[in-house]
């Protein structure tokens, strides 16, 4: 059984396609490199802050409409 070769024209593809991905790995670690501190903990936990945030306000919409009975269930 004989392994089927590659043609050239896929070698060539594969090659570019290396060469566009280690570019552009190379573009975003020099961005993140020169980003400021600030700016990476915002990336990193300011999307997790904001939902902490909405949940928790929700959570205290829902307690407000329960005290005053006007939340409803929901009928099954």
């Amino acid at each position: 059984m004989k392994k089927k070769s590659k043609s050239g024209v896929d070698a060539v593809r594969n090659a570019d396609g290396m060469m566009q991905n280690d570019k552009r790995e190379k573009i975003s670690l020099l961005y993140v490199r020169n980003m400021k501190n600030e700016e990476k903990k915002k990336r990193k936990y300011g999307r997790h802050e904001m939902q902490i945030a909405d949940d928790t306000k929700q959570i205290a919409d829902d307690t407000k409409r329960i005290a005053d009975d006007t939340k409803q269930t929901k009928k099954r």
